[in-house]
């Protein structure tokens, strides 16, 4: 339950972990961690955890799972993004805007992966989108400010919108 929690060690010392999310491949499902430091690692009982080869060096912040797609995604620093149908080979993308991405979601019903952050660059916006999870496009920012810096987006399926905090609003 809830209250029984245990402390399982690193597999290095001097990892700092990022993100941690569970995704349900069709093989199997397994979680996946990113880092603050690049490498990403997999693990089938949360328990004993591998690293796996990532596309690129980055912080990895955020992860989703597209069931209508079979396609993982993972979001980072400067536009960086990955993508994997088994949680053991990446492939990475680079997204035209350096969005600093801290989280990503997928929706079903609209059929489209949403990322959030902070821009690398003013001109690069808050937020990402993809379609296909391969190819990204920057969306510009949320509610048009370019101080807002957003950490966590959720899809709301009974209202059908993205919910997206940030600072003291939603």
């Amino acid at each position: 339950g809830a209250e029984n929690f245990e402390r399982i060690a690193s597999p290095n010392d001097t990892l700092q972990w990022a993100s941690v999310v569970w995704i349900p491949f069709p093989d199997g499902g397994k979680f996946v961690a990113g880092s603050t430091t690049g490498p990403m690692y997999t693990s089938v009982d949360g328990i004993t955890w591998v690293s796996v080869g990532t596309p690129r060096s980055t912080t990895w912040n955020g992860f989703a799972w597209s069931p209508t797609l079979g396609i993982m995604v993972g979001v980072g620093h400067q536009g960086q993004t990955c993508w994997s149908i088994d949680g053991i080979s990446f492939v990475g993308a680079v997204s035209a805007a350096q969005v600093n991405c801290q989280a990503v979601a997928w929706s079903d019903e609209e059929e489209i992966f949403v990322a959030v952050g902070y821009p690398q660059n003013l001109p690069d916006g808050s937020a990402l989108t993809s379609l296909n999870g391969i190819d990204w496009t920057g969306i510009g920012y949320i509610g048009g400010s370019i101080s807002e810096q957003f950490f966590a987006i959720v899809w709301d399926s009974d209202h059908h919108f993205f919910v997206v905090p940030s600072g003291n609003s939603i």
